[in-house]
């Protein structure tokens, strides 16, 4: 930079008074100036700093009244967007016919039209013959005059059109000195611009000579004037460097580790912050990186390309408010929208915890009118159940959660108010105006950067509503929101006193910092690969306009890009990368430039990618910069550590989990692996009457113990939400209560009339039962569309047909007695199972139906609506896993006072789809009887003795609930196996007697 300073102060001096306007790309790159130039003790009268766009704007405010109205790219995207849409339908496109209009794809071509207006074409002039075909040049004709018949009904003003006027009215003769930045990038209509505005002799500031690789070779305004060579302007030619510049280099296996080192050396130069610079390749994973580290440990910085908006909390509301839309407003995506804190709750809200509470109890599982409907009906009940109040505390209580459903039913109803229903086509204005809605009235902001998000999205939005007229489907209205609102970045922000500045390489010439950082220079980053844009090939480019960019030279154009910033540093740069990518499991090569650098910086011209790979690449900080740091140090080592005193006395919890880390890996039970002192007069039920088992409580106790012990001990409950599937109706619980009841109602109908099941007489009455049934279901939990309510439809009257068929086969031999016959629920009592200690449990449950032989005996059916993966022909108790048979058998003996062995039979009954009429029967004999009763006895032992393992066999762990709580994976198998025969644990020896039973 000192040369641009020397140049620009000598300027200063010669036109002391005059007015000095220095043409520049950004005003970015004017600011940097201007700020390097009075650090270095300079100043200057009358120096001013502009881009082309200004001198434009100025001309035509100077010399013209009309008010002018600047088009903004969104609505520029927005117009091409409804144009392609417009062609499409109307079938007017050939080369682009059949592509889909996107926010992407019409973004791209905006800025393609924009690029060919720029460079001086418009649709009646447009130079048809540089296409690669005239199908190709005829759509671009009826795109860009649409394009611009949009912009004239709506009396917008473009760059190009705005630029074209002022060339009309720049003045040939003017006072004022212009000086231009050297390498200015410039389109065809700013060059003629500057060429008629500014004298021959304009004055242009020099930039470093670079060396060793080609450079832009203009012969326009856009040349470069060359000043003296600075050390890095040898990188590419070392053979000739006179001095060897200030150039530290380092790897690291994470990015994160990539930008801490750089703080760690920022620490120990002892530099001010706002003397240094942070240059990436790529905006990510870096900008979050830096953003994470700024927010938790509040370093000052500034981000030159701005940040995402969706680090913001209004970003992230918008962002889960369309998720929350497509899932159909699904109360599981609300629940993790709220939980994040970007709702503003009013005063007086219930707690999140009640709300998802509620959310979850109702049922609602999405769909605006559910929420509607399924909170009054808990209103409902909660004012019978306060008309019933037998107590004050009775009273109190549901008056308490009256008014929490009350409330949440308001919020949801004045929040519906403003959100579409999602169809399958929706308003696009609709759409914004209730984001708009949630934005002004919803959005919780608690810092500056909340602020700034929602006024932009707010200003974003203002800006495109009146021209948002159109209806979209749904993913097409989604994605424009989405493309409209999270594409935005806020908080661009130039270098400040006091910050570290984080920027592109690509904004970095003219800064004027003493220590320069560049990461991400891997070869897969720097300098890019050479592409082509489709739209617009760079064989077009080069027949349309010699100022138009050919993207195959970008590569090249990158690198000298970086050269220039390295030539006009004078302090210390330090290159880095990353070495390795965490997600794709492999290292990851230097970018030549690197090699470039390790070479000047080691003096060792001929060195190769090998030689770079030699340095150290650290796994983590070598500095301690938050807690994960010292943590990450320990584990990167390949030796046990010994953690001190004091580190365990600041974390209390550390000593009790290293004595669990031990006992789990002694070969004895302990109770950190589920050994329990158990309150027998609480949990036994033989001697705690009151308390009911299931035959679902045993055969889990029997699959896994330690899955019972949190299910029924801890009383451990998995979150359960009816989440929205675009693919399916019923999930497999509702659909199987579905059939049942189908089936319930079927064999009362024919109960009713005295009749046997037969195919042809009763088809139309089972279907009609059905449709019935699922009509109700439909009100209750509406299909995502009229297609999947169709296939479900289809397949629970094919289930019902297997039905039908099978039971006129079943129904020679056998009458229906039962239906859902329940005890030990509601006011039912529970029926009583005599062990071979002569104890009883008391057991409750709901048997599906008991039949009556032609002989007298009884027979128990259980219906089972899924597949058969899980049952055997031979496999009457699988290992303690099915119980349901003996259980039912006994209990209803019990309960309806029957001799015992009145139950001869009990079936698992498929009649399903997947089952095809399977059934797998148990015939209750003494044998079957007497093992059944064996392991009821082991099974309660466990329960006594506390001696809650975990199951034996991990296939039992592949649909478990506590999947997330337990630790069985954490053991190793011998381990476990070991453990399991533990001769001193007696539950554990009862529990390895059941898996006897096959």
């Amino acid at each position: 930079m000192k040369v641009i300073i020397d140049q620009l102060d000598k300027l200063s001096q010669q036109y002391k008074y005059e007015e000095k306007v220095l043409i520049v790309d950004s005003y970015a790159t004017g600011n940097k100036i201007i700020t390097a130039f009075i650090r270095a003790g300079h100043h200057a009268i009358n120096l001013k700093t502009k881009t082309v766009k200004q001198l434009a704007t100025d001309l035509v405010e100077q010399f013209t009244s009309e008010t002018k109205h600047y088009l903004d790219d969104a609505v520029g995207s927005h117009f091409v967007y409804t144009v392609l849409k417009q062609l499409a339908d109307q079938h007017l496109l050939t080369y682009f016919r059949g592509m889909e209009v996107t926010p992407s794809f019409s973004n791209s071509l905006h800025r393609t039209i924009t690029q060919l207006r720029l460079a001086g074409y418009a649709s009646h002039s447009l130079n048809k013959q540089a296409f690669i075909s005239p199908e190709k040049a005829a759509d671009f004709e009826w795109i860009m005059a649409d394009y611009e018949a949009l912009m004239a009904a709506n009396q917008f003003v473009d760059d190009a059109a705005l630029i074209k006027q002022a060339i009309t009215l720049a003045p040939t003769q003017d006072n004022t000195v212009y000086m231009l930045q050297s390498n200015l990038p410039l389109t065809k209509l700013e060059h003629k611009l500057l060429e008629q505005l500014l004298p021959d002799d304009t004055i242009k500031l020099g930039l470093p000579n670079i060396l060793g690789i080609p450079s832009p070779n203009y012969h326009d305004l856009r040349a470069i004037s060359w000043s003296e060579p600075t050390p890095f302007s040898y990188l590419y030619q070392l053979n000739e460097a006179r001095q060897k510049p200030d150039l530290f280099l380092s790897t690291s296996k994470t990015e994160e580790v990539e930008i801490k080192h750089i703080f760690e050396q920022i620490k120990q130069s002892q530099a001010y912050l706002d003397e240094s610079v942070i240059f990436y390749t790529k905006a990510e994973p870096y900008v979050t990186i830096a953003f994470q580290l700024m927010e938790k440990y509040q370093i000052p910085i500034t981000f030159a390309d701005g940040l995402p908006i969706s680090f913001s909390r209004p970003g992230k509301l918008v962002k889960g408010l369309i998720t929350w839309m497509k899932d159909k407003y699904s109360v599981s995506t609300f629940i993790t929208l709220m939980n994040e804190g970007l709702f503003d709750f009013p005063e007086g809200a219930p707690s999140k915890t009640k709300i998802s509470s509620i959310l979850r109890d109702t049922k609602i599982g999405w769909d605006q009118a559910r929420y509607h409907t399924q909170l009054q009906l808990r209103l409902e009940a909660l004012n019978q159940k306060i008309a019933g109040a037998t107590s004050d505390e009775q009273l109190e209580y549901y008056q308490k959660q009256l008014g929490d459903v009350t409330w949440l039913y308001e919020w949801f109803v004045k929040l519906f108010k403003h959100l579409p229903v999602v169809e399958a086509e929706m308003n696009y204005r609709g759409l914004l105006k209730g984001i708009e809605k949630l934005l002004k009235d919803y959005s919780l902001a608690v810092s500056a950067l909340d602020e700034i998000a929602k006024a932009e999205m707010l200003e974003r939005i203002e800006i495109i509503l009146p021209y948002a007229e159109a209806s979209l489907t749904s993913y097409d209205a989604f994605e424009k929101v989405t493309d409209l609102l999270l594409s935005l970045r806020i908080n661009r922000s130039g270098p400040k006193p006091g910050h570290l500045h984080l920027s592109s390489y690509k904004q970095g010439l003219y800064g004027s910092w003493s220590h320069v950082f560049i990461v991400g220079l891997d070869n897969r980053s720097f300098p890019g690969t050479p592409s082509e844009n489709p739209l617009l090939l760079d064989e077009e480019r080069k027949q349309l306009s010699s100022f138009l960019p050919l993207l195959q030279e970008t590569g090249k154009e990158n690198v000298y890009t970086m050269l220039q910033i390295l030539t006009l540093t004078n302090g210390q740069v330090s290159f880095s990368y990353c070495n390795f990518d965490i997600n794709d499991n492999r290292t990851v090569s230097p970018s030549h430039l690197f090699l470039q650098g390790y070479r000047m910086a080691w003096d060792k011209p001929e060195a190769e990618f090998k030689d770079v790979k030699t340095i150290d690449a650290p796994l983590t900080a070598s500095d301690i910069f938050e807690v994960k740091d010292y943590w990450n140090r320990i584990l990167a080592k390949d030796t046990v550590s010994e953690l001190d005193a004091k580190l365990m006395q600041y974390y209390e919890n550390l000593p009790h989990g290293i004595r669990a880390e031990q006992q789990r890996k002694v070969d004895a039970f302990t109770s950190y692996d589920g050994m329990v002192a158990i309150d027998e007069a609480i949990y036994d039920p033989r001697q705690n009457k009151d308390r009911l088992m299931t035959a679902g409580k045993l055969e889990q106790l029997a699959a896994c113990p330690y899955a019972y012990f949190l299910a029924e001990i801890l009383k451990v409950k998995p979150v359960e939400d009816v989440s929205y599937d675009p693919y399916a109706w019923l999930d497999a619980a509702t659909r199987g209560s579905l059939l049942h009841s189908v089936f319930e109602t079927f064999y009362k109908s024919l109960k009713r009339k005295n009749e046997q099941p037969f195919y042809a007489s009763h088809k139309a009455l089972i279907t009609q039962i059905a449709q019935a049934h699922m009509d109700e279901y439909k009100q209750l939990q509406p299909p995502p569309s009229a297609r999947i309510f169709e296939l479900e439809r289809e397949d629970i009257m094919l289930c019902c047909d297997i039905f039908l068929k099978e039971e006129e086969a079943h129904g020679k031999d056998y009458e229906a007695q039962e239906f859902e016959y329940t005890f030990g629920i509601g006011d039912t009592v529970p029926a009583k199972i005599t062990l071979a200690s002569q104890e009883t449990i008391s057991v409750s449950g709901k048997i599906d139906r008991v039949d009556k032989s032609a002989d007298g005996d009884y027979h128990i059916i259980d219906y089972k609506t899924g597949g058969t993966y899980s049952y055997a022909e031979n496999d009457y108790f699988k290992g303690g896993r099915q119980l349901q048979h003996f259980i039912y058998a006994a209990a209803i003996e019990e309960h309806l006072k029957l001799e015992s062995g009145s139950v001869k039979e009990s079936a698992y009954y498929f009649p399903s789809t997947k089952g095809l009429g399977e059934r797998y029967v148990r015939k209750q004999d003494d044998h079957l009887r007497t093992n059944g009763h064996d392991i009821l006895e082991r099974l309660v032992d466990v329960i006594k003795h506390g001696h809650f393992t975990m199951t034996d066999d991990v296939n039992d762990c592949k649909f478990c609930d506590f999947k997330s709580v337990c630790r069985r994976a954490f053991y190793a198998k011998e381990t476990l196996e070991v453990k399991q025969i533990d001769q001193d644990a007696v539950g554990l020896q009862k529990f390895k007697g059941i898996r006897a039973y096959e």
